[in-house]
């Protein structure tokens, strides 16, 4: 499964139907270490979607769901680090539970540790994305290079670099990337990449360019966070855009 395709509603019901599996596993073998770190993984994936839905939707029932992933993910955390101490999943498990309580320091110090063991491209993206979340764009954009330069071909990556240049105020160079990214992979991985796009060519006063690159982004993400944002943004540029709603909204009802 690709970066992309976890986050549509097929590779969702996948990552559900393996947290159920791994639930089972532990059941059957509660010591088995790395049944709990892949679960940290999955379920820090499921409260992330909750958190960006939260930014937005003031909801009581989410809020509560979201208190209840966390401890679930710093349970299991906790838990395989009792087992397998001081091993590269263990590390990743115990910064993804630091980064759901915005504890960005000592996330980047587990994934630092995790990196010392194995440096391997998901290593590197955990913190070069830890970094984003603190808008350490340079810090971001190096961890995220080196990830490039181990698996070139992956356009998350590239994507994700590309935010990172438009958090730098490199809109040209932002652009660049972007569309290198792009060239990889036209679809969902490279989400980031189209926003960054429509945000940039925004940024130098190409509006045309980046309505038409919002549109893009919300073509593929019209569920998601991504794309919801994509809405907004061009409900302020392009004054036709909300008549489009509008009429779609009318239509739906």
């Amino acid at each position: 499964m690709s970066y992309g395709d976890m986050d549509t509603d097929e590779g969702k019901e996948r990552i559900e139907k393996a947290i159920n599996v791994l639930k089972k596993t532990i059941e059957l073998d509660p010591k088995f270490a790395n049944a709990y770190s892949s679960l940290v993984t999955l379920i820090t994936g499921e409260a992330g979607d909750i958190k960006s839905t939260m930014e937005h939707l003031h909801s009581e029932d989410l809020k509560n769901k979201y208190d209840i992933l966390v401890k679930d993910v710093a349970d299991y955390a906790n838990k395989a680090a009792t087992l397998q101490p001081n091993t590269f999943s263990t590390y990743l498990g115990l910064g993804q539970s630091f980064v759901l309580k915005d504890d960005f320091d000592s996330a980047i110090s587990s994934f630092n540790k995790a990196r010392e063991i194995a440096p391997t491209p998901e290593a590197l993206v955990l913190l070069g994305v830890t970094y984003l979340a603190k808008e350490s764009y340079g810090e971001a954009a190096e961890f995220i290079q080196k990830a490039i330069e181990i698996d070139p071909k992956e356009a998350f990556f590239h994507a994700l670099l590309s935010f990172c240049y438009h958090g730098k105020g490199l809109y040209n160079e932002a652009i660049q990337i972007a569309q290198q990214a792009i060239k990889l992979d036209s679809g969902r991985d490279s989400l980031y990449a189209w926003f960054t796009l429509a945000v940039s060519y925004g940024r130098i006063n190409q509006f045309a360019e980046s309505i038409k690159y919002f549109q893009k982004v919300i073509e593929l993400d019209p569920k998601g966070e991504i794309g919801s944002m994509a809405e907004m943004m061009l409900m302020v540029m392009d004054p036709k855009f909300i008549n489009t709603m509008k009429r779609s909204i009318k239509r739906k009802e």
